[in-house]
């Protein structure tokens, strides 16, 4: 019963860093001006089928992508997430960024 306990805790514990992550994955690219991100897997047999369809499409932080699950019973839909958010999930959040958008100041280098 205490490893059970243990293994539902490392999960739990596991899960939530994820979570975490991924909230401050968008904070900070959102702060950094991306309004788009790329949907990238661990690329593994690990993935599951609807993050696997995700891989490298553009996705926007404003509206997460919609989950499905395959069952015995057909397609079922569930939240909205982005990477990092779903349960166990371990996909990332590649930032894409509107250069035309972002006000950087650039000067010239000189090797003089």
């Amino acid at each position: 019963e205490i490893s059970r306990t243990l293994r539902w805790t490392d999960l739990f514990a596991w899960d939530q860093t994820g979570n975490l992550t991924s909230e401050l994955t968008e904070s900070y690219q959102t702060d950094a001006g991306s309004e788009t991100y790329i949907w990238r897997t661990m690329g593994d047999d690990r993935v599951r089928e609807c993050h696997a369809e995700l891989d490298g499409t553009v996705q926007r932080w404003d509206t997460p992508p919609l989950m499905w699950y395959e069952t015995k019973h057909g397609v079922v839909y569930t939240d909205r997430c982005h990477p990092g958010q779903d349960h166990n999930c371990r996909c990332m959040a590649e930032p894409v960024f509107n250069l035309e958008k972002i006000n950087l100041h650039v000067s010239e280098w000189s090797d003089e």
